[in-house]
C-alpha cells in the first residue's frame, strides 16, 4: 500500500493515515472509521498547520511518527490529547518533537 520511501519520508503511522485518507477511505460512505487529520513535517513551514488547526474541531489528539515506527517502534512514541489552544499545541509540539520527527494532528 505505502513504499518504503514513503515510510522513511513520514513513517507508517502518518503516511498509512494519509494514503488511505487519499484513497477515499474515512468518509462516512466508505464505513471506515478514519478521524480527519492533517499532517506536518518537522522542519516545514508551521504557519499552514496552525491555520487547519484554527479551522478544526475541538478538541484534538497531536501524534507523532517516525520513519522507525513501522518497524519497532509502534505505540511508543508521544501521544498528545486534549489540544485546545495554540499554546497547548506549541506544547504537544515541543514534547513530541524531542523524540521523534513528524507530527500528525488527528481530530477526537
Amino acid at each position: 500500500m505505502i513504499s518504503e520511501a514513503e515510510i522513511q519520508h513520514g513513517g507508517s503511522k502518518l503516511e498509512i493515515t494519509r494514503a488511505l485518507l487519499e484513497a477515499g477511505y474515512g468518509s462516512q460512505k466508505s464505513g471506515i472509521p478514519i478521524q480527519r487529520s492533517t499532517f506536518w513535517y518537522n522542519g516545514s513551514d508551521v504557519e499552514p498547520l496552525l491555520k487547519k488547526f484554527r479551522r478544526m474541531k475541538k478538541p484534538i489528539i497531536v501524534r507523532g511518527s517516525h520513519p522507525t515506527d513501522y518497524h519497532w517502534g509502534i505505540d511508543v512514541f508521544t501521544t498528545v490529547k486534549g489540544i485546545s489552544t495554540e499554546a497547548e499545541l506549541e506544547n504537544a509540539v515541543r514534547k513530541i518533537c524531542g523524540n521523534i520527527y513528524i507530527i500528525l494532528l488527528t481530530i477526537m
